[in-house]
């Protein structure tokens, strides 16, 4: 199933897989990855897919100017940490400046003021 869909394959879900394969059932794909073995081996590809992409995004951060790459490259790195305690969610709040034509759109609200209330 890799070898047919390519990198793909690592960020589709038994719905996905359903859809894209001659095999329709999606409890049958379900069942398929959650075998251990399969998860495992999915993990680890997928880990080596990202890391790559993260190597790359650092490669090209001298020529861009992307506002929120860097912050990109933290949630990443963050992502690709091992932590023996997760402590819920991650998320990652950003401010981006609007260009002027996002400025005007009419579905743009702009705060004025911290929507999570001042840090102490």
């Amino acid at each position: 199933m890799h070898k047919m869909l390519g990198q793909e394959a690592f960020t589709l879900n038994h719905y996905d897989f359903a859809e894209k394969t001659a095999e329709p059932d999606e409890e049958i794909w379900k069942e398929f990855l959650a075998i251990p073995e399969i998860m495992e081996w999915r993990n680890a590809e997928f880990q080596i897919i990202s890391d790559t992409e993260l190597r790359k995004t650092i490669h090209g951060i001298n020529t861009s100017k992307s506002v929120g790459q860097s912050q990109l490259i933290g949630a990443l790195s963050k992502i690709n940490e091992v932590s023996v305690q997760k402590t819920g969610p991650a998320f990652v709040y950003c401010y981006t400046p609007l260009n002027s034509e996002e400025a005007q759109a009419p579905d743009i609200k702009i705060l004025t003021k911290n929507p999570f209330g001042d840090p102490e």
